[in-house]
């Protein structure tokens, strides 16, 4: 199963976000990310087998065991490898950068000390991908309202490729303190 971990935004901020995508200009064709598919990624991990996902459970029982809630706000649009020439258009993080910067590589660390997964080689920035363009593109849009949500629950989840999209499926909720 093909699996990664994340932070999901609650669904007015996911619904705004999702209205927002409409107003960001770009220079070409762009696949959005549909609202109901609207995350944070702490950590892609790739194709698993039975004995990884347990692994990983344990992994992020033990991690969520120690950390606590905390707040994020939403930052600003911009887009990878620049906002001049976007692949991927995102929006970053203005507060709770650090915890959620943190928290990444946590468990990137615990993924490498596990072997599972490809070993993340890029600086890892906290983000939520709105959309992937096939040629790089400039883009540019409004200033969002703050919008911002307290973190309280870290998931595990499945993706399934399709024509039509990836299909998300949640495989196991941790709590934080």
């Amino acid at each position: 199963m093909r699996t990664f971990i994340a932070l999901k935004l609650p669904d007015p901020i996911r619904e705004r976000l999702a209205g927002y995508q409409k107003q960001i200009q770009v220079g070409s064709t762009v696949r959005w990310v549909a609202p109901q598919n609207i995350h944070l990624t702490l950590r892609f991990i790739g194709e698993i087998n039975t004995e990884q996902l347990e692994s990983i459970k344990d992994m992020l029982k033990k991690i969520t065991a120690d950390e606590t809630k905390f707040r994020i706000v939403l930052g600003e649009l911009n887009g990878f490898p620049s906002k001049y020439r976007a692949r991927i258009i995102w929006i970053g993080i203005a507060d709770g950068y650090e915890r959620v910067k943190s928290l990444m590589q946590r468990i990137d660390g615990e993924l490498r000390r596990l072997h599972i997964g490809k070993p993340e080689t890029k600086e890892l920035i906290p983000h939520i991908t709105l959309g992937r363009a096939k040629i790089p593109t400039p883009i540019s849009g409004p200033t969002l309202p703050e919008l911002g949500f307290v973190v309280n629950t870290i998931y595990l989840i499945e993706s399934k490729l399709t024509p039509d999209g990836p299909i998300y499926t949640d495989i196991a909720e941790y709590k934080l303190k």
